[in-house]
């Protein structure tokens, strides 16, 4: 019985090493997939924002409160950044930007200018783009908030 010692080798540091190399990927891979995560869901509030400005544009307030609606309950609260808020940089600025989504609603109710509008969707685009980067610096990850885990 002859036994290829060399060709052993190889195949078991081929096979190492293609461990080695899924391991790599299988772990890197969810990290790099939610590094950006708050920073996704900024942006799909910040959509939102720009809806509230368009159809408030548009003299369609219905459609302009309903953004704001989708903008807090389905992205900002639903998709728990308001509690990765809470927790990272505190109470007190997490309810100041509720407040602004408040504000935003009333301004859109009493058809104030489209020019207030703006500003107020302006200051709020750039609160929640700053707050994301610092939730995603912070690596605060979005699992940490699922309802009954």
């Amino acid at each position: 019985m002859k036994f290829y010692y060399p060709q052993l080798l190889n195949i078991t540091a081929y096979r190492g090493f293609l461990v080695c190399l899924l391991s790599c990927l299988l772990w890197s891979t969810p990290a790099q997939s939610n590094d950006q995560h708050w920073s996704e869901l900024a942006k799909v509030i910040v959509s939102d924002l720009k809806d509230v400005q368009q159809a408030y544009q548009l003299g369609d307030i219905k459609a302009a409160q309903n953004s704001i609606i989708k903008g807090y309950f389905g992205v900002f609260e639903g998709k728990k950044m308001e509690a990765a808020m809470r927790m990272e940089i505190g109470a007190k600025h997490t309810y100041g930007v509720e407040r602004m989504f408040g504000q935003l609603r009333k301004l859109t109710k009493k058809e104030d200018s489209a020019a207030e509008i703006a500003r107020m969707i302006t200051a709020m685009t750039q609160v929640l783009v700053d707050d994301a980067s610092i939730l995603d610096k912070a690596g605060i990850p979005p699992e940490v908030f699922r309802v009954n885990q």
